[in-house]
């Protein structure tokens, strides 16, 4: 019976997880951005927002919102609208 060894990567990967869940529950709780349904990875603060928005939702919230936590270093805009408008990237 092998016990969890803790390491580095294992480390890292649960900030990550940690910081997705902020970011998520932070999206959730602004009501600009309550309603997106995205996805989110975290990558030692490097957050990636991606996915489709409906139309009146507007991709600027949600990176103001993520940007504001705590361990957010970077924003990857992946966020597309329905008029197709391309991906960007802020450093925060």
């Amino acid at each position: 019976n092998r016990a969890f060894q803790e390491t580095p990567a294992s480390m890292q990967m649960f900030s990550d997880l940690a910081l997705q869940t902020h970011v998520r529950a932070a999206l959730r709780q602004d009501p600009r951005t309550a309603k997106m349904l995205i996805s989110i990875k975290a990558d030692e603060g490097r957050v990636t927002l991606s996915g489709m928005l409906e139309t009146g939702l507007e991709a600027k919230d949600a990176v103001e919102v993520a940007s504001k936590l705590p361990g957010v270093k970077d924003i990857v805009n992946q966020l597309r609208t329905a008029s197709g408008r391309s991906p960007y990237h802020i450093d925060t």
